[in-house]
């Protein structure tokens, strides 16, 4: 009876397993797909010089309401990265949204600010900020975040969770 109850908990533990393994590989060749295609908007020393520090910080924790590299949200992340070079920007990614220049999505450039809905898909409020990495010429873009499950972490805006979730661009980069 005892090794009954032993075989079908590793069988368990085993599909378990197998579902988060296919899930992280169903990811990495959806990314790989986008990173074949060409890049556009060519980054400014000063985005190159954002997002190195940006990626500096991968890794680093959620926390709600987290500004600090013990732990960001997203807005405090993005914050956190401009204030390093010198840019003032409000707390919330709302405030954010409002910030620089408007710019479509198929004109973002590394450094670009990116917002999405929340958590519900077919609201119009902003309940997610980002810095765009790359951009493409579909429209899609690369960008850094900060994930509640990962922490500081990229992303790819066609991606199933995030395209229908983008709400607008902003520039804030001076040049």
């Amino acid at each position: 009876m005892k090794i009954k109850k032993v075989f079908y908990l590793l069988i368990c533990i085993f599909f378990l397993a197998s579902c988060s393994t296919s899930k992280q590989s169903t990811q990495k060749r959806e990314n790989k797909r986008v990173e074949t295609k060409n890049t556009k908007n060519k980054a400014s020393k000063e985005a190159k010089k954002v997002l190195n520090y940006a990626y500096k910080l991968t890794g680093t924790s959620y926390r709600y309401g987290g500004n600090t590299s013990r732990g960001f949200d997203c807005s405090g992340f993005v914050q956190y990265v401009y204030k390093n070079f010198n840019y003032s920007l409000p707390r919330t990614t709302k405030e954010q949204s409002r910030v620089g220049k408007s710019v479509s999505k198929k004109n973002l450039r590394p450094g670009d600010l990116v917002f999405f809905t929340g958590r519900n898909a077919k609201s119009s409020d902003v309940g997610h900020v980002g810095i765009v990495v790359e951009s493409y010429t579909n429209g899609s873009f690369k960008f850094i975040h900060v994930s509640s499950s990962r922490g500081v972490t990229d992303d790819f805006s066609d991606a199933s969770y995030w395209n229908p979730r983008y709400l607008k661009g902003r520039r804030i980069l001076r040049n």
